[in-house]
């Protein structure tokens, strides 16, 4: 397989990626309202593990995981804060 190969094998298995985190974020979002509030995806990456995406129970995440997922949600929230003033930056 050549370079272009590899690219194309990479991009497959996004997508495949994408199409798996989609199916996960359709089950809780079936799930009672109660028990939605309470679910998330964890990504497992963020701990170092090679586990990928995983459907959790929020209120059942140890203190290591917590503090993972707390951080990560901070620097989504920064990153979208910062995406909103460059986009009013860029209308002025």
């Amino acid at each position: 397989m050549g370079e272009n190969g590899v690219e194309v094998a990479e991009l497959e298995r996004r997508m495949d990626d994408d199409d798996e985190v989609e199916l996960q974020w359709a089950a809780v979002e079936r799930l009672p309202t109660m028990k939605r509030i309470r679910t998330s995806l964890f990504d497992q990456k963020l701990l170092n593990e090679d586990l990928g995406m995983k459907v959790v129970d929020v209120t059942g995440l140890g203190a290591l995981e917590r503090r993972v997922f707390i951080d990560h949600l901070i620097t989504v929230i920064d990153k979208d804060h910062l995406n909103l003033l460059n986009r009013l930056k860029e209308r002025m």
